[in-house]
């Protein structure tokens, strides 16, 4: 049984190969023998996948250079590219270079809360009265929600809970207010104008 899984799964990179699809994503994906490239030109890849995709795959196009886990953008969201660059930089460099994209956005987003909202407490997780401001609208929208589930999430009181968690990310609304010169305390309009803004 044992030989007829490899056969299949030999049989199906094969097709894979031959239809140009990427299946080889080694970090260091690299061809293992000088002849690789001449191979590949007579055809080989075609007519030798089993060897040639595993020992050529440079040479048969079918290196991947993007995320090697699933798990990138998930670290990603959560800070690791800028903790743990090195490993990062190497395993995830798509889910990187997005999240560098995502980060300049949260930025816009929080210029446009000081600019439109009365958002004087730009604290990314704490907040008063239990409610969301403009920029924790803004850390909403970063993490991945959307403009309608954001806004949807606007819409409480000062009865809503001091820890709500949105996408893993526990957010302490009832620290003391200090919102200088603004309302009391942040309004659902206020955290709308950050869900539409990012």
């Amino acid at each position: 049984m044992k030989g007829l899984t490899t056969l299949i799964c030999i049989a199906v990179v094969a097709v894979h190969s031959a239809r140009g699809a990427v299946i080889s994503n080694d970090i260091n994906c690299k061809n293992t023998n000088d002849n690789c490239d001449s191979w590949a030109k007579r055809g080989e890849c075609h007519e030798n996948p089993a060897y040639m995709i595993v020992s050529c795959a440079p040479a048969c196009d079918v290196c991947f250079h993007g995320d090697t886990s699933w798990s990138c953008s998930y670290w990603a969201r959560r800070g690791e590219c800028t903790k743990n660059p090195s490993f990062m930089n190497k395993a995830c460099p798509s889910s990187c270079s997005a999240q560098a994209q995502e980060d300049k956005r949260l930025a816009g987003c929080l210029n446009a809360c000081s600019e439109f909202a009365c958002a004087s407490d730009t604290s990314l997780q704490k907040g008063c009265n239990q409610m969301f401001s403009c920029t924790h609208a803004c850390k909403m929208r970063h993490l991945g929600v959307t403009v309608g589930s954001c806004r949807t999430k606007c819409e409480r009181n000062g009865q809503s809970g001091c820890f709500p968690k949105v996408e893993g990310y526990t957010f302490n609304l009832c620290v003391a207010c200090s919102r200088e010169g603004c309302s009391t305390f942040p309004t659902v309009d206020e955290c709308k104008i950050g869900c539409d803004y990012f």
